[in-house]
């Protein structure tokens, strides 16, 4: 009796199992973005992702490759005995040839150490994306610190790929340079370190600084006095040895033009690594 009314159980446990079990076919997108005036086939466009053997049935196409944008179309897919069916909506692109518009300068004057940010001389516009002036960005290194003339390349490239550029020289001209060590002077924070307790800066008028790194329990604070060579910081501490050889025994930031740090040595720590980025508080 026992026994019948386990077998009972199983079998009420496995039908309601598959009664309750939704239909939801792997199916993916081949492409997203499709050529302006390019030929397509709807039920080409998406895939059954585990070969399956699913069934594409196109219910409703609104693609016009005639035309940018953005175009739904909606599909019936169904299982390969065709007894189980779902319906879903693909949203597919398609894209322009039409560069961005990218308005700047050929020439940006600055004073030695002053701060730079390219969407301050540049702007961008796209006539489906409209503003772009947050996606420009430059190649090229400028050393703020030293009198000169540098060479950048500014560009801004849309959603589609397609890419503006120019041409642009930085001229740094002689500024004051008792004012770079109360410029830079504050409290930092190591943006690129998201793991836990990030690292921190502390730079002082007189020279001084703390370090915060993260041993990967705990912060440890380190103490010492650091010197300023051009757009390069140089710190060393009495009582923190950074390396255990007496020539490297110091680490660098180097100060990058829109005012943040990059760390440039390697430690054996969790954190900060070569190319961490330490942003200024407000």
């Amino acid at each position: 009796m026992k026994k019948l009314a386990l077998i009972s159980l199983i079998l009420l446990m496995v039908l309601s199992g598959c009664k309750g079990k939704e239909f939801a076919p792997y199916v993916t997108q081949k492409q997203v973005i499709l050529d302006l005036n390019g030929t397509y086939k709807a039920e080409n466009l998406i895939t059954d992702v585990d070969n399956i053997g699913l069934i594409f049935e196109v219910l409703d196409n609104k693609i016009d490759t005639s035309r940018p944008g953005d175009y739904p179309v909606t599909y019936r897919i169904s299982s390969a005995n065709g007894k189980k069916s779902v319906e879903k909506t693909f949203i597919f692109r398609v894209r322009d040839n039409d560069a961005p518009v990218l308005t700047v300068p050929e020439e940006i004057r600055l004073k030695q150490g002053e701060v730079f940010s390219i969407s301050n001389y540049a702007q961008a516009y796209d006539s489906r994306e409209g503003n772009l002036t947050d996606q420009i960005s430059y190649d090229g290194v400028v050393n703020s610190y030293r009198e000169g003339t540098y060479q950048i390349e500014v560009s801004v490239t849309d959603s589609f790929g397609n890419v503006s550029h120019e041409t642009v020289y930085i001229i740094i001209e002689s500024g004051d340079s008792s004012s770079f060590i109360s410029q830079i002077a504050g409290d930092y924070t190591d943006t690129t370190y998201t793991y836990g307790q990030a690292p921190a800066l502390t730079l002082n008028t007189n020279n001084t600084f703390t370090l915060y790194l993260n041993g990967c329990s705990i912060l440890s604070a380190v103490e010492g006095d650091y010197i300023m060579y051009e757009n390069r910081l140089y710190l060393k501490s009495d009582e923190y040895h950074f390396s255990d050889k007496p020539e490297e025994d110091l680490i660098c930031f180097v100060i990058m033009m829109d005012g943040t740090l990059r760390f440039e040595s390697e430690l054996n720590i969790c954190a900060p690594s070569y190319g961490d980025i330490f942003e200024k508080s407000n």
